[in-house]
């Protein structure tokens, strides 16, 4: 059975009494429509609601914490397996060939891609010029033929 707390002073009637019951004090049995009241108006507390709600809280936090602790874990092993790669020093000369292979596959790799945009670049300022130039060509164009109009 549920029992009412009073969260504010509350003036009840028992057995023809009229009685204030402090906060933090139990209440007397209700008619059901005053424990609504009392419950919706935050005036009172149900304590199964409270311990239900209370549980339901407790197992939201832990699976929130098994969440993060699980997408944590993760993370840490994208990483560590990154760092592994930079961290180890290299102990004979295969490692450091194959080391050294990998970082001037990476620079020519880098190299290409920067001459890849350098002349992408080009073509765009090529592009420029050769749209600018048009309108001019255009306009000599034009004014010669004002001038052969003109001048028959």
């Amino acid at each position: 059975m549920s029992i009412i707390i009073a969260q504010v002073p509350t003036a009840v009637v028992v057995n023809g009494d009229r009685v204030i019951i402090q906060p933090g004090q139990p209440l007397p049995r209700l008619t059901n429509h005053d424990e609504r009241a009392l419950l919706q108006a935050g005036a009172a507390t149900n304590t199964e609601d409270s311990a239900a709600l209370k549980q339901a809280q407790q197992r939201e936090a832990a699976q929130a914490q098994a969440q993060f602790e699980a997408e944590r874990q993760a993370v840490q092993e994208a990483q560590a397996s990154t760092e592994v790669a930079t961290e180890k020093p290299a102990t004979n000369t295969e490692d450091a060939a194959a080391l050294e292979q990998a970082q001037q596959r990476e620079a020519a790799q880098a190299q290409a891609q920067f001459e890849a945009e350098r002349q992408a670049v080009q073509d765009a300022q090529t592009s420029i010029e050769v749209a600018t130039e048009k309108p001019a060509t255009k306009a000599k164009t034009s004014g010669k033929a004002a001038t052969v109009a003109a001048a028959e």
